[in-house]
């Protein structure tokens, strides 16, 4: 059975809308609703956040990170929240906080 999360924070709900194209967003909300961590757990919303901003917006994306928070979710908020600086991996979004209007 499809389990999707009754209560997802509102700028969840707002980054799904903006991102995605209307037939796109049962998908992408199916996947966070299913989405599980490598011990069976619930991801929070940090890690949520951080599958949605990590997938450029592709249903492909989205898909690939929420599988690979059963594996490593520390991949997936490098994904998420770190980009390549000169060579170097920098924290350029802390996607504990909800995401602003304009994605960040």
């Amino acid at each position: 059975m499809l389990k999707v999360p009754l209560k997802l924070p509102e700028d969840i709900v707002d980054y799904v809308s903006r991102n995605y194209a209307e037939e796109e967003i049962p998908i992408v909300m199916a996947a966070l609703g299913n989405a599980k961590l490598h011990d069976g757990r619930d991801p929070d919303f940090r890690m949520l956040r951080c599958a949605l901003v990590g997938s450029n917006n592709s249903i492909e994306g989205i898909e690939n990170l929420v599988s690979l928070l059963a594996v490593d979710y520390r991949d997936v908020i490098v994904a998420g929240e770190y980009a390549d600086k000169d060579g170097e991996l920098v924290q350029v979004r802390d996607l504990s906080l909800p995401i602003s209007s304009d994605g960040q």
